[in-house]
């Protein structure tokens, strides 16, 4: 009877280790992976019309501050077009260039399908950059937002 109880610990003691070696690569594996987040909240003007079917055309354009995983920081500034249909859903393509404490840049492109204005989630592709910010250029970025009024906040999260 030892002698199979010394078996079992031995299977037991084995598979645990086996356990522990894949929970520690698992952990590793999402240390190493290649992410990059930005926080950015900030102020935003929207002008336009609306035609007589309520659908509307308008202009996008913000300002604001960003905060970066990478520990850099510095202002935003967007640009671009809202399309609302008739059900008031929103197209949403605008470009923002951040611009670091070190005077170095990167611009996004952000597309936001139908949905509502107040919120949302879309997708960014980082589109230019300046060599600071080279690993960034095409990264895929998931976005999301949400505005009180014309105050707004936005977090990415890009892999590169």
């Amino acid at each position: 009877m030892p002698c199979l109880i010394s078996i079992n610990v031995k299977v037991k003691l084995i598979s645990m280790k086996k356990l522990i070696l894949i929970l520690f690569l698992i952990i590793n594996s999402n240390c190493f992976a290649n992410e990059f987040e930005l926080d950015t909240s900030g102020r935003s003007e929207i002008e336009g019309i609306t035609f007589n079917d309520n659908s509307k055309f308008r202009l996008y354009k913000s300002r604001g501050y960003w905060k970066s995983s990478s520990g850099d920081y510095g202002t935003v500034k967007c640009f671009g077009t809202l399309r609302n249909d008739k059900k008031d859903n929103v197209q949403f393509e605008v470009y923002c260039k951040h611009v670091s404490q070190q005077k170095e840049h990167f611009i996004m492109k952000f597309l936001r399908g139908a949905g509502t204005q107040d919120s949302g989630i879309g997708k960014a592709k980082v589109t230019e950059t300046t060599k600071k910010f080279e690993y960034l250029l095409n990264a895929e970025c998931k976005h999301a937002i949400t505005y009180i009024e014309s105050d707004y906040f936005a977090l990415q999260k890009c892999k590169y």
